[in-house]
């Protein structure tokens, strides 16, 4: 398995502060896809009126998307959000889908 980039947050009570580090591990992404696939088969389907989580794509997959659609990032919200659903559409997106 190849070795993946991803962040890995810490917080430290004490100071009040959160940090986070990049860090190099060929298990996360590995990792990360599972547990999405686990969801989507455990979790019953729910939506709320405000939020709903939908993806959960690994760091270094999404420096790769938005090097490939860099409408992702866009700093015109309505362009985003297209860009975003255009993906989520796509077949491309089903291994980052937690539902």
């Amino acid at each position: 398995m190849e070795d993946v980039i991803d962040r890995e947050f810490r917080f430290v009570p004490h100071e009040n502060k959160l940090y986070s580090r990049l860090v190099m591990s060929t298990n996360i992404r590995q990792a990360r896809l599972e547990n999405n696939q686990r969801m989507r088969i455990e979790r019953p389907t729910r939506d709320l009126e405000w939020a709903r989580w939908t993806l959960s794509i690994p760091q270094l997959d999404w420096y790769y998307l938005t090097k490939k659609y860099p409408d992702l990032t866009s700093l015109d919200k309505k362009t985003r959000e297209t860009a975003l659903a255009k993906f989520m559409a796509s077949s491309e997106s089903a291994p980052y889908k937690v539902r």
